[in-house]
């Protein structure tokens, strides 16, 4: 659309029509459009500059992001740790959690004698050193009735399609509160190109989008299989990668692309076929860290202190989730340049660590943040992640659109945990004011980290999802830049008007 200062009169909402009358300004880097907040806004560069350094740190390790618990990891934890301390937080700490770890060091592929390129799903058994060999079965896209219909599996290495088919935006609409789409772009577009994946399997980090079922994966340990192959169909022609899905362990596990998938699967229909996996590695405990700092507010350090919580986490790549965090980071910045005396509450600054990986809930060891709802100290949760371009997945390749993925921007309304009436009124305005395009407001939908605060107390969330995540494609390139500072803006707004209303 063209940007230009301009009068809106009337903003569409499927749940409610509230007129609003609000200047909306441009969503870039231009001073005069932040007013009074401009000279202490981080800038789209400096923001995204943090992105680099984060996706730089996990490129370099041996996995090529930062898994939870690696080096790669620990140094993500450092970085935003130090950062917490040159802005001047208060009451900076590393919070320990108990995790569970998985690292193979060895995987491979050879069918019919023939090395082909795949790569590991999380958390699933381990091989032999010497590796398994053994027949390989097609088992479509691994449903019971399939697997029934392939015969005996045991002892068997089953292949099985792999789908994550697209979530149209309209979908949402019945959760909609507020609809900012001023180009109409968001008509006959998906809001989810390719996630979740519905048919690998149990995923023991239940949730919206993470349904607790049985999947092909449960099927064929369940039926003796020796192996597991995953057809990656969703993803772009020579991707291998899937990095976010929790197994429940003792099967052998590795995932192909779909190039190599058609191809295997061709070998297999034209005869029978044997395969070699190699999947190696150790499986552990130990512990990840949560990063905590405070901003003071008037109250800070005495019974009477309160707060309002901001979290990002910061293990994975590029967009997901760099961009979440560098926009905690650029809040943190904002909010460490005034004096406590102008803050009726405290800000809880939290970024936590491995969403990508296995931890323990955190009502089940001693959690910061945990310990300040039980106390009802926590009086509003924002959670930020992912500032994501769009892709489409088009002839087996990313192609970017041009566009930011669709945001929504997820809350407790319409539950027990509703945000004040002036706050969901601030969110509408600054959607609008900042030209936050391609958003959705919804109710009773919740994903990633906001979802655990969203059950305790009042919460906004933020999550702009995109095709290459999960994957070593997620690079900066996939990050939305000219949306970091806007997205900064934002929650701005919307903390300052929870300051005023909570």
């Amino acid at each position: 659309m063209k940007r230009k200062v301009m009068l809106l009169i009337v903003v569409l909402s499927l749940s409610l029509l509230i007129p609003v009358s609000i200047t909306k300004v441009v969503a870039s880097d231009n001073d005069i459009e932040y007013g009074k907040m401009a000279k202490y806004l981080p800038s789209n560069g400096e923001i995204f500059g943090w992105i680099q350094d984060l996706w730089k740190i996990g490129v370099q390790g041996e996995y090529g992001y930062r898994m939870p618990g690696t080096a790669a990891d620990l140094m993500g934890r450092d970085y935003v740790l130090k950062k917490f301390q040159d802005f001047g937080l208060k009451n900076i700490f590393l919070e320990p959690v108990p995790a569970t770890f998985s690292f193979p060091d060895t995987w491979k592929l050879e069918v019919n004698g023939n090395n082909m390129p795949c790569y590991f799903l999380r958390y699933v058994g381990f091989t032999p050193a010497q590796g398994i060999t053994a027949p390989v079965v097609y088992v479509g896209q691994g449903s019971d009735a399939e697997f029934a219909a392939a015969g005996d599996v045991t002892g068997k290495i089953v292949v099985v399609d792999i789908i994550a088919p697209p979530t149209p935006a309209s979908a949402f609409l019945p959760l909609t509160i507020f609809k900012y789409d001023p180009d109409d772009t968001l008509t006959g577009d998906n809001a989810l190109e390719n996630w979740p994946p519905t048919n690998l399997g149990i995923n023991d980090k239940p949730g919206p989008g993470n349904p607790l079922i049985p999947g092909s994966y449960d099927f064929a340990k369940a039926r003796g299989a020796a192996g597991y192959i995953a057809i990656l169909t969703f993803t772009v022609n020579n991707n291998n990668q899937y990095l976010h899905w929790y197994a429940t362990p003792g099967l052998p596990g590795l995932s192909v692309s779909p190039t190599d998938g058609a191809y295997l699967k061709s070998l297999i229909a034209s005869g029978t076929v044997e395969a070699k996996m190699t999947l190696t590695g150790s499986n552990g405990t130990g512990s990840i860290y949560n990063v905590y700092g405070t901003i003071p507010g008037k109250d800070y350090g005495t019974p009477a202190d309160q707060f309002i919580a901001v979290q990002s986490h910061y293990d994975g790549w590029a967009c997901n989730d760099a961009s979440g965090t560098s926009v905690v980071l650029a809040l943190a910045k904002y909010y460490s340049q005034f004096p406590k005396e102008q803050r009726k509450y405290s800000i809880l600054f939290c970024e936590f660590g491995s969403h990508f990986g296995k931890l323990a809930e955190w009502n089940t060891y001693p959690n910061y943040a945990y310990s300040l709802i039980l106390q009802n100290k926590i009086k509003f949760a924002t959670v930020i992640e992912m500032i994501s371009k769009q892709y489409k997945i088009i002839d087996g390749q990313y192609v970017e659109t041009g566009l930011v993925s669709p945001r929504g921007l997820l809350t407790t309304q319409y539950t027990l945990r509703p945000l004040p009436a002036p706050v969901l009124q601030a969110a509408k305005d600054a959607v609008v004011k900042y030209d936050f395009e391609r958003t959705l407001i919804l109710h009773h939908y919740f994903n990633g980290e906001a979802l655990k605060w969203s059950i305790l107390v009042p919460t906004l969330g933020h999550i702009s999802e995109n095709a290459p995540q999960f994957t070593s494609a997620d690079t900066p390139n996939t990050v939305m830049v000219d949306a970091l500072r806007p997205t900064t803006a934002v929650f701005i707004d919307i903390i300052d008007a929870a300051e005023k209303n909570f």
